[in-house]
């Protein structure tokens, strides 16, 4: 289930200064809020006086705010040069299956695929070529198109210019949809050997080497690109693609070995699930909503603070702006998954901490 572009209800509670008097959500066991005199329930929302002595100067107000999950894009970026096609079984007819797999899995969890690949599909007799446009540019549901164009590819490439195809991406018109503002993009590297193309991009021109690829993945991180890697295949160089890892900002600093369909298929997973963001854009509440003192809902539910999501299981404001708020393991996960159906908050009454 796609929880993008949902409302999120907000209760504002504006409180008297001499009393504490907010009408308090119902609590896990299901008993209901006290009132300022303690007596249960006293306030039906209107601020009207009903018997229990607590000024009429208290009440509550429901108001509309938007609520959208922040999107992340992830772009595969895949080698396919010939040595794709060696071997029995072909690694290009492992990988398709295991990214298949994933593209199915991942399908409506908030990812913006894209697909490129490196050389390009007109590198025959260029064998560093990466001229053409980016494949398919990351965008919501673009998994058809990428598996579409896995069945109908085979791998031709005479060469594996691996700088050169990453580097494509430090041009933001190259993929521009990927590149754009308002979400976060991850380029997703699978190469099955080493660079031989250098950053010169020309046959017979060297290598690019470990110096050379932790600098590009740099570049892309100054851009705002995060890098994973994979090395798919026993001919994939641990020196060259762990320097991609560790300059790729990402919670990975070494590649993810991948020798099969099994393991390929893993990895992506893993990476996938690794950027759904359970980050969500809440429009600015009323000047007199109070965000040192509130309380989320999942499905009714109330979400304890966890600072810094340490405990990874509650929710936790991203910055000082209180503009967004990140939802932490479990409740991650349930979000996600779509177990949850309705993200709620209410401002003015205690936070619920862990």
């Amino acid at each position: 289930m796609r929880l993008v572009n949902c409302v999120m209800v907000i209760a504002l509670a504006w409180c008297s200064l001499a009393e504490w008097g907010c009408a308090q959500p119902e609590d896990v066991a299901g008993g209901v809020g006290r009132d300022a005199d303690g007596a249960g329930e006293g306030r039906d929302g209107t601020g009207a006086d009903d018997g229990t002595g607590a000024d009429d100067d208290v009440f509550c107000d429901e108001q509309v705010f938007a609520i959208d999950r922040r999107p992340v894009r992830l772009l595969i970026l895949q080698d396919v040069s010939f040595s794709m096609s060696e071997g029995t079984p072909t690694k290009w007819s492992q990988a398709v299956p295991a990214l298949t797999t994933v593209l199915g899995d991942w399908a409506d969890r908030d990812i913006e695929f894209g697909f490129d690949i490196f050389p390009d599909s007109n590198a025959m007799g260029r064998g560093c070529h990466v001229d053409d446009p980016v494949q398919i540019d990351a965008a919501p549901d673009t998994e058809p198109a990428i598996i579409a164009f896995l069945n109908d590819y085979s791998p031709w490439g005479e060469s594996t210019p691996l700088w050169c195809g990453m580097n494509n991406f430090n041009d933001p018109t190259y993929a521009p949809r990927f590149a754009a503002e308002g979400a976060q993009p991850y380029l997703l590297v699978v190469s099955d050997g080493e660079d031989l193309c250098s950053p010169g991009c020309v046959v017979g021109g060297g290598s690019a080497g470990p110096g050379e690829l932790a600098m590009v993945t740099m570049q892309l991180l100054s851009n705002g690109i995060k890098t994973f890697v994979i090395g798919f295949g026993n001919e994939a160089q641990p020196d060259d693609l762990n320097a991609i890892a560790r300059s790729g900002g990402t919670a990975f600093d070494t590649y993810f070995d991948a020798r099969n369909e099994e393991d390929l298929r893993e990895a992506l997973e893993t990476i996938a699930g690794s950027v759904v963001s359970c980050i969500w854009d809440i429009e600015e509440p009323d000047a007199t909503a109070d965000p040192d003192v509130v309380n989320f809902y999942l499905d009714g539910v109330p979400v304890p603070y966890d600072e810094g999501c340490a405990a990874a299981t509650g929710w936790r404001w991203t910055d000082e702006t209180h503009l967004q708020v990140e939802f932490c393991g479990a409740a991650c996960h349930d979000v996600v998954w779509g177990t949850v159906t309705e993200v709620s908050a209410r401002f003015g009454c205690p936070t619920i901490l862990l």
